[in-house]
């Protein structure tokens, strides 16, 4: 069995693909729209503050793990990308 190392290029070649399927389209951005409970995220500027900290440094998320607003907004986007990669035929029980 070989297992591949991150940094390898069989995985920065997966890591490309799942970047750009994640890229927002036009029904991506439609669903946000239209989804209040992250909109009502994008809006608070603690919300926004905790996702710029972790973009940075995702250690900062313990910082944030008793703030029901942020784990709220995480728990949307998440639900989403979940859907969105199924749709796709990419969700990680295929193959295994």
């Amino acid at each position: 069995m070989r297992v591949e190392v991150e940094g390898s290029e069989a995985a920065e070649k997966m890591k490309k693909e799942l970047l750009d399927k994640l890229k927002p389209d036009k029904d991506t951005v439609d669903e946000v729209m239209k989804n209040q409970n992250l909109m009502s995220g994008f809006d608070d500027p603690e919300v926004m503050k905790a996702v710029d900290e972790i973009a940075k440094n995702p250690q900062a998320m313990r910082k944030y793990a008793n703030n029901p607003k942020v784990l709220a907004f995480y728990q949307q986007m998440a639900g989403m990308v979940g859907q969105r990669l199924e749709k796709m035929g990419d969700n990680s029980t295929s193959g295994v």
